[in-house]
């Protein structure tokens, strides 16, 4: 960027970009829901500037110790080198949850691996597995993690494929991906009330470590701890 260029002129442009996503947004609120559905978004989105919560049990896997061996119930093929062609599947299923477009900037420039999982040559399936920063939608915000630790999140599988072990598959494999490719620790997480996960993390090998509760107060975002230091 230009030396001349002051710093209210960045702040400037910043700003108008902020402005125009908020203006694509509203607009595609609006051509989805209506307006009865873009007031309720925007009143939704006043209740959480003013007050929101959550807390998820973050769960640890050393990935130096020794292997575990899952075989799900289906045959799969599992691929982490092809992030575009997960990405794009995730794009095409149309949930607003699974792609959020600063986790998915920062996962470009820190070359994260978004694996897939296939049966019969189709996704059935994915999950995330980052590094260095993450961004994680639940916190609003970027974690920088150590050297050694990957975080696998967001992991996906189709519902008439769940209950075949093809999310215990899944982790398992991205930790051993994971250990190949030179990382050391695992990290994950899930909320008390998502059993299913809770129950998958803890097959492939990861054990609870902490809770860590997620509080934003008028906007001021605050964590009980720092998964970046577990």
């Amino acid at each position: 960027m230009p030396s001349n260029i002051s710093k209210q002129e960045i702040l400037s442009r910043r700003l108008k970009k902020l402005i125009m996503r908020i203006k694509e947004k509203a607009l595609e609120i609006y051509k989805k829901k209506g307006i009865s559905g873009l007031f309720y978004s925007i009143l939704r989105k006043i209740c959480h500037f003013i007050f929101e919560t959550n807390s998820h049990n973050w769960l640890i896997r050393n990935l130096d110790s020794n292997e575990i061996e899952i075989k799900p119930d289906i045959p799969l093929i599992i691929e982490f080198y092809n992030f575009q062609e997960t990405l794009n599947w995730i794009r095409n299923q149309n949930m607003p949850w699974m792609n959020n477009r600063r986790e998915e900037e920062i996962a470009i420039k820190e070359r994260h691996y978004w694996g897939s999982a296939k049966y019969n040559g189709k996704i059935i399936g994915y999950i995330k597995v980052g590094f260095k920063k993450v961004f994680i939608n639940d916190y609003k915000k970027s974690i920088e993690f150590p050297q050694d630790v990957v975080f696998l999140y967001d992991m996906y599988v189709t519902p008439e494929f769940r209950s075949k072990k093809v999310a215990v598959y899944l982790l398992n494999e991205a930790s051993r991906f994971s250990k190949n490719i030179g990382f050391s620790k695992a990290l994950a997480y899930a909320p008390d009330w998502n059993i299913p996960s809770m129950k998958s993390l803890t097959k492939a090998g990861l054990k609870r470590e902490k809770k860590i509760r997620y509080i934003q107060i008028f906007g001021v975002k605050i964590l009980t701890a720092n998964p970046g230091n577990l």
